[in-house]
């Protein structure tokens, strides 16, 4: 009985000595957005946007090739970054005709970007555009300022 009681003991030692070597968790500072937060870092000082975007097919059936879809929450230069980060880690590659879906369902190709068709100080290949001339003509791509 007495064995028992000490092999339990000495575990709870163990294991109580053993979690006082654990980082700590980091919570986020007050007024710091908790989604945001990355570990040891404030998000005050953090410009890193997640969860902006989902990439739902890599190819789509059908007509559609590379799907991402715009989430609640990120602006949509946010989102189309992090749609073009995570193609190239889930997919490997675009697989045209790629399509980014706005908050409001809009399927908008990726030629009509200027993030997401790298062509941020010119003109897309859709034939809007992605310089600061762009806002005085009406003629900005559906993601400008860049």
């Amino acid at each position: 009985m007495f064995k028992i009681k000490g092999i339990f003991v000495t575990m709870a030692v163990v294991l109580g000595v053993s979690a006082c070597g654990v980082d700590p968790v980091h919570a986020p500072a007050p007024g710091e957005d908790p989604a945001r937060a990355q570990p040891g870092e404030s998000t005050a000082s953090s410009e890193i946007a997640a969860n902006c975007s989902v990439v739902e097919w890599c190819n789509a059936p059908g007509s559609e090739g590379t799907v991402c879809r715009r989430q609640q929450g990120c602006t949509v230069q946010e989102s189309a970054r992090e749609c073009l980060d995570e193609v190239q880690d889930v997919c490997g590659a675009v697989v045209q005709r790629a399509i980014f879906i706005t908050l409001d369902n809009h399927h908008r190709p990726w030629t009509e970007s200027c993030i997401l068709s790298n062509s941020c100080g010119g003109q897309a290949p859709a034939g809007c555009f992605c310089d600061s001339l762009c806002t005085l003509a009406g003629d900005c791509c559906f993601d400008m300022p860049c």
